[in-house]
């Protein structure tokens, strides 16, 4: 599931160390057998997992999350597997490593059930009723065991399915909650700038306006000064005047 890239950012944590519980020459036994044997840490400690004791808590389980602080984030093997890759669960490293020991399970106890068949035929021949019962016991066990192990595969495998989909679901949510505030931002942008716009547009008209009929003021004051000895200034200038700025 970590894959190799991953192992050095992980910490392998025993823990069970007092004294009070715990005999700690036998404490002592199991951790060298933990790290020593391949069927358990062996493997994670040559790619690069470390190994800790939690034998002083709080304290050393603290220390131990600090030394993993420095360490440089990595995409665990499944993730890749999943996201970038695109595979089916089962078809990820972890998930065929569990469905090939479900399988290896199954076919184990066919060949079993299989043994049983021939003994049970020999048992029939020699006319061997006690054999008989005992291996129809045995026949019976295998097959029941079979059972489980077929419906465990088949289990995992619809959990793997369903975990997918409800994954998948979640970043769909995600995806389309990211879209929805994006389109939000991006409309009041839009809004705005259209506010901004349109402010623009009215203030240049009005301004456009205003020139205009001061334009037209100054032509009229020019004509009547031509014709009057009272200037249309000091009675028109100072009324339009205080009309424009209230209507800037």
């Amino acid at each position: 599931m970590c894959g190799e890239e991953a192992m050095k950012n992980v910490a392998l944590v025993t823990n069970m160390w007092d004294p009070s519980l715990v005999d700690m020459a036998v404490a002592e036994a199991r951790h060298e057998e933990l790290i020593d044997k391949d069927i358990f840490f062996r493997p994670a400690i040559v790619a690069g997992a470390q190994v800790y004791r939690n034998n002083n808590p709080p304290q050393s389980g603290q220390a131990i999350i600090r030394s993993l602080l420095g360490n440089t984030p990595v995409p665990l093997q499944i993730q890749r597997e999943l996201r970038d890759e695109g595979r089916n669960i089962t078809e990820t490293t972890a998930g065929a490593e569990l469905l090939r020991e479900l399988t290896e399970m199954t076919n184990r106890h066919r060949r079993e059930i299989d043994e049983i068949q021939r003994e049970m035929q020999d048992a029939i021949r020699e006319r061997d009723f006690e054999t008989q019962r005992e291996l129809e016991r045995a026949r019976n066990e295998a097959l029941e065991n079979q059972r489980r192990a077929e419906e465990e595969r088949s289990a995992l495998v619809s959990h793997f399915d369903d975990q997918r989909r409800l994954l998948q679901d979640e970043m769909r949510k995600i995806r389309r909650a990211f879209q929805e505030e994006a389109d939000a931002r991006s409309a009041q942008t839009r809004t705005s700038e259209q506010i901004q716009i349109s402010q623009q547009q009215r203030a240049i008209i009005m301004r456009e306006h205003n020139e205009r009929l001061r334009a037209h003021l100054v032509e009229m004051q020019q004509r009547h000064n031509g014709s009057s000895g009272i200037p249309l200034s000091n009675i028109i200038l100072p009324a339009v005047t205080v009309l424009l700025t209230l209507m800037l």
